[in-house]
């Protein structure tokens, strides 16, 4: 039966008889109902090609062995902590078709991702002072410690799968029929797991059955350690040498923890993290749980986490020199410290971009002294001859032809170098917390990196001429083939290469219209301005799609408008229309490769499909992004990280997860192309 048949139809749960009411949503195993007769309860429904055996004996097990996890009250409303099973549910025939579970009242919870970073908790309304955070890290303990308690796992233990209430804090898990599961004569185990969350001794082998607690504790600590730590991985940081692994499972697998109370040897910890202002109880606790196979348990974090999220404990503080930020009593700021370092690093960037612009002006200034030299060369040379040139020549003399000759010699150099200064400006630039000082890379590249000048075929007087018309699908799509080869072939200089074709193309290619680009902002700003009083049920939906027809209409009239088709192509993907929004993603790419919201938006497309190309298409976002900090990219990610929400399979990576691979290999790509 299709799953929109199912709504009214007739089921027993337990020992009732009712029926399915509307779906609330669907997964990879199941769909979700509610239960008209149960208002308390709903429904998960497997679906028919699912193997329904397993799952019975696992639910049964569940029934048998509930974990001690009460539900709780709050502002007079019932918290439900873990939607676990209550009754299973059979169909007329008396076949075992899913079960009954608490509700869990989604619309008053969040993601536990959001509180990672304090920019994407603010813009969703949420608080993200330490003293919030702890206490979340305290109820996730305390619910894990539950769990375990009843020998059961949850193995696929990671932010993304966690909620929490909003006002109380409290922890909701669900999916829990996913669990490693005890039940009374066999375990039932866990299929799922997630590379970046996953126990050195389980890297490229996998969870076996019965060590499911092993790997909760690591991934406890390591989503504690985050909420603690601005979002930061523990296995993140600076490398000291080649030798070191760039993705984060691989550094793993060797125990590269570089937060410890001992520093080590090969990892740098980032210098946002402010793991040194954290009390030595809790830093202790980490240095068992990342360095060793003597981890603490559920329980003994909960304890010692609960101890400071108690607001008359006065174990953490407000900061005295700025009320928002929170730390703990006894140490520094960590806030403070972190946004020193940022603010520094802004500055810094400020400065390289004002060098950059008088590079560039002396570079301009040499370029029109030369070309005056040569005009004056040319007059003198005329006039000492005594003759002048025919309006209509039928053929150059000696001297004419020499002139000529070093004015295609002029305007080449002049292409020429501003080929090489954008090759040099677009060069790659590490973001994100765990790359190397940008300020002493971005010097060694101007200072070694050889760059290999293609001057174009024709004279630059003819570059902006006819506006031309956009390839075929066949040929974007074997151009980003391209791009995505290039960056997977693990070979730098191909990258290098692949690079500066794609400059050569952002020089060669025309602007925006003048009008575009006018068109574009006017639609925006627009869209911006949505009154409130103004609204009207539906109608959101409506100016969504009126934008979208805009953006359309103006990439249709201006094949060049790159901005405005990488962002019609973000809100198709919104929508849904994957395919559309790839065309308009790769008509941006064709008209300016460096738009990273092309490339980055392009990548998120593929999520489900293959996620090894969404890594190498990232990686071209990271490599093309204009803001040295990373600001820029940290914002693109927020803002794909929700149209991902909406777009991604269940049982897609997470786009977190794909963002630290891509930024790992931008690092090592670039670490290979300017290393002295």
């Amino acid at each position: 039966m299709a799953r929109a048949d199912r709504v009214g139809q007739r089921v027993r749960v337990g020992q009732r008889a009712m029926a399915l009411g509307r779906a609330i949503k669907s997964g990879g195993a199941g769909t979700i109902y509610r239960l008209p007769d149960a208002p308390d309860q709903v429904a998960k429904i497997y679906h028919p090609q699912i193997e329904r055996g397993d799952y019975a004996h696992k639910i049964e097990a569940m029934l048998e062995l509930a974990p001690r996890l009460p539900a709780r009250e709050f502002g007079g409303q019932t918290i439900t902590q873990i939607a676990w099973p209550q009754d299973k549910i059979f169909d007329r025939g008396g076949r075992f078709i899913g079960f009954a579970m608490p509700l869990l009242d989604m619309g008053s919870t969040e993601e536990l991702e959001l509180m990672l970073q304090a920019r994407q908790a603010r813009a969703a309304g949420l608080n993200p002072s330490l003293g919030v955070k702890m206490t979340l890290a305290a109820n996730l303990a305390s619910v894990i410690s539950s769990l375990h308690r009843q020998k059961h796992y949850l193995v696929d233990l990671k932010p993304v799968n966690l909620r929490f209430y909003r006002d109380s804090l409290y922890i909701a898990l669900l999916d829990c029929d996913g669990f490693s599961v005890q039940g009374r004569s066999r375990r039932f185990p866990a299929e799922q797991f997630t590379p970046d969350y996953l126990a050195p001794e389980f890297q490229g082998r996998g969870v076996k059955p019965g060590k499911g607690r092993e790997q909760d504790l690591f991934a406890l600590a390591v989503i504690v350690f985050r909420l603690l730590n601005f979002g930061i991985h523990p296995f993140t940081g600076k490398p000291t040498d080649d030798r070191v692994p760039t993705d984060i499972p691989a550094r793993i697998r060797v125990w590269l923890y570089a937060y410890g109370r001992q520093p080590h040897p090969q990892l740098a910890p980032s210098p946002v993290s402010a793991h040194e202002a954290m009390p030595r109880e809790l830093r202790d606790l980490f240095d068992r749980a990342f360095a060793s196979t003597d981890r603490p348990s559920a329980a003994a974090w909960a304890d010692a986490l609960s101890v400071y999220a108690r607001r008359d404990s006065g174990r953490i503080v407000v900061c005295s020199k700025n009320h928002g930020h929170q730390h703990f009593a006894g140490q520094p700021c960590g806030e403070c410290a972190r946004e020193r370092v940022l603010a520094a690093s802004r500055r810094h960037a400020g400065a390289r971009r004002k060098k950059r612009e008088r590079r560039q002006q002396k570079v301009r200034q040499r370029v029109r002294q030369r070309t005056a030299a040569q005009a004056r060369v040319a007059g003198n040379t005329a006039r000492a001859t005594g003759r002048r040139r025919p309006a209509r020549p039928a053929s150059r003399s000696g001297q004419a032809a020499s002139a000529a000759a070093a004015g295609d010699n002029i305007r080449l150099f002049v292409v020429s170098v501003v080929v090489v200064t954008l090759v040099l400006m677009g060069a790659v630039s590490i973001r994100g917390c765990s790359t190397s000082d940008p300020s002493s890379r971005r010097t060694k590249a101007n200072a070694t990196a050889p760059v290999q000048q293609e001057a174009p075929s024709e004279p630059p007087t003819t570059l902006r001429q006819a506006r031309a018309s956009v390839p075929d699908e066949s040929e974007l799509e074997a151009d980003i083939d391209a791009t995505v080869a290039a960056v997977n072939s693990d070979d730098p200089e191909r990258f290098r290469a692949r690079l500066e074709t794609l400059a050569r193309r952002t020089l060669q290619h025309p602007r925006p219209r003048r009008s575009s680009v006018r068109e574009y902002r006017d639609l925006m700003i627009g869209a911006a301005r949505l009154p409130q009083a103004d609204r009207r049920p539906g109608e959101t939906m409506d100016r969504l799609k009126t934008r979208i027809e805009g953006l359309k209409s103006i990439v249709d009239d201006d094949p060049y408008a790159a901005m405005a088709a990488a962002e019609a192509g973000k809100w198709l993907l919104l929508l849904g229309e994957r395919e559309s929004a790839q065309h308009y993603y790769r008509q941006a790419i064709w008209a300016d490769p460096t738009v990273a919201d092309a490339w980055y938006g392009l990548g998120v497309t593929c999520i489900n499909d293959d996620p090894d190309r969404t890594v190498a298409l990232m990686t071209m976002a990271y490599a093309t992004a204009e803001e040295v900090d990373g600001l820029q990219m940290r914002m693109l990610a927020a803002v794909y990280r929700l149209v991902g929400m909406r777009y991604t399979a269940d049982d897609a990576p997470s786009i977190d997860a794909l963002d630290e691979r891509a930024r790992a290999l931008v690092e090592k790509l670039e670490a290979a192309l300017f290393k002295p």
